[in-house]
């Protein structure tokens, strides 16, 4: 594995982290500054919506210059591109929904159909709370809705006009956000709604777009990226401080975005020296290889974990670390198991999607012809 992709890897285990500890222990912390401050799974959705723009913009790229080299239909582009996110993102999904389903789980199966057509942020919006167990689902609505319409936007969009677009994109963001706070919309929709996170996809985007194109120089890219950090870290982290993000000020997830571009930039060259070191550790890195895993399965795990405690017959712990390893270590148990039982076949044969093969003369085809 390249160095870049570790330290990505690793930054989606940060991000899981501080989903998990939100749900986990958050309240119950000691320490105010963790308790009260930052929202840290709010922190670690948004960067997971900044990676996604970026790596799934990058992807795009690439299949819109075979296109444009006339090495592949957009049609056949746009088939490869959803059979491969659906081979890596379907399965385990709908396997946790018809799970918690049977073992009759009410928030599941109350909101099952939402759930099952990625609805559930729009379900969430409607209801004005989050569902115990599965209001973490919402985010995974956000990401599959665009998904959904993301691939054929960045190979319809002329090259020529592609900057202009992103930069459109990350302005919907915080007008639509500014439209809710004049309306007096409700937290829910100004956050869960996807054109409320939007801008997050677009940062991403615009910075696999300034990296790929063969426009801009290394050094340019490195200048704008400073420029994201002191224009968008300063901002982001007094919002952060101030306690912004609890009603979600307009500018703030605009601002915490361009902060991560800076972040993902330089994870994608290599940190180097310390923060190398620890983007490179393999148990963290190892987190971010069964991310995934652990965002769709770790709600549970609580309830899983007293449920077995009391078919053992032995007490549950009553204290907050105790708790956080116990219910942290079911959901790594589960999400490994996952990722060598279900996710890694399924990663393994996606990729016969991604390669091509010579039919005739001149003609290049995809393996899925």
């Amino acid at each position: 594995m390249k160095s870049y992709m570790k330290q990505l890897d690793a930054l989606r285990a940060i991000a899981v982290i501080g989903v998990v500890y939100q749900h986990f222990v958050w309240r119950r912390s000691p320490l105010p500054f963790f308790r009260d401050t930052i929202n840290w799974g709010g922190i670690g959705v948004d960067l997971f919506f900044v990676l996604s723009g970026f790596l799934i913009t990058k992807i795009l790229l690439t299949s819109k210059d075979k296109v444009d080299r006339c090495e592949e239909t957009l049609l056949e582009s746009a088939k490869r591109f959803y059979i491969r996110r659906t081979l890596r993102i379907f399965p385990i999904y709908y396997l946790t929904l018809i799970t918690s389903a049977m073992l009759s789980v009410a928030s599941s199966r109350d909101a099952f159909f939402w759930n099952l057509a990625y609805l559930s942020n729009i379900y969430v919006a409607l209801q004005g709370k989050w569902p115990p167990l599965i209001g973490h689902l919402w985010s995974l609505s956000v990401e599959e809705q665009f998904y959904l319409l993301w691939p054929w936007l960045i190979l319809l969009v002329p090259r020529k006009h592609l900057l202009k677009f992103l930069i459109c994109v990350i302005l919907t963001g915080p007008l639509y956000r500014a439209g809710c706070f004049i309306v007096d919309a409700s937290s829910f929709i100004t956050n869960v709604i996807t054109l409320g996170t939007i801008d997050l996809f677009g940062i991403g985007a615009l910075l696999a777009y300034l990296k790929t194109s063969g426009r801009y120089s290394q050094v340019s890219v490195d200048f704008f990226a400073k420029q994201c950090l002191l224009a968008g870290g300063i901002p982001f982290l007094l919002l952060l401080m101030l306690k912004y993000p609890d009603t979600y000020n307009t500018f703030y997830r605009t601002f915490e975005g361009f902060f991560f571009l800076w972040i993902l930039h330089r994870a994608s060259d290599g940190f180097t020296g310390a923060a190398g070191t620890v983007l490179e550790w393999k148990p963290l890195v190892y987190l971010g290889k069964v991310s995934y895993g652990i965002y769709v399965y770790h709600n549970f795990m609580p309830t899983v974990g007293r449920s077995l405690a009391s078919l053992i017959k032995v007490g549950y712990p009553s204290q907050a670390f105790l708790q956080f390893s116990i219910d942290f270590g079911l959901t790594i148990f589960t999400a490994s198991l996952s990722w060598y039982l279900i996710e890694k076949p399924l990663s393994q044969f996606k990729e016969r999607f991604g390669k091509k093969r010579l039919t005739e003369p001149g003609r290049v085809a995809l393996a899925t012809e």
